[in-house]
């Protein structure tokens, strides 16, 4: 019975280490988009604002 009770405890352990392994994966996509994105929209913030100006300078 006690050999039950702990195949049971390891298989729990294992589910939950599975599920926390998908939601570190999934934080870590997560983050990784985000700051792509951020990068992305910081980028196209710099390019509108600063290359204008830098172009019209006057003669």
């Amino acid at each position: 019975k006690a050999r039950l009770i702990y195949a049971s405890i390891e298989g729990l352990l294992q589910v939950n280490s599975t599920q926390l392994a998908l939601k570190i994966a999934a934080r870590d996509r997560f983050i990784i988009l985000s700051s792509g994105y951020l990068v992305l929209t910081v980028t196209k913030l710099f390019e509108n604002s600063f290359l204008p100006s830098i172009v019209s300078v006057p003669d």
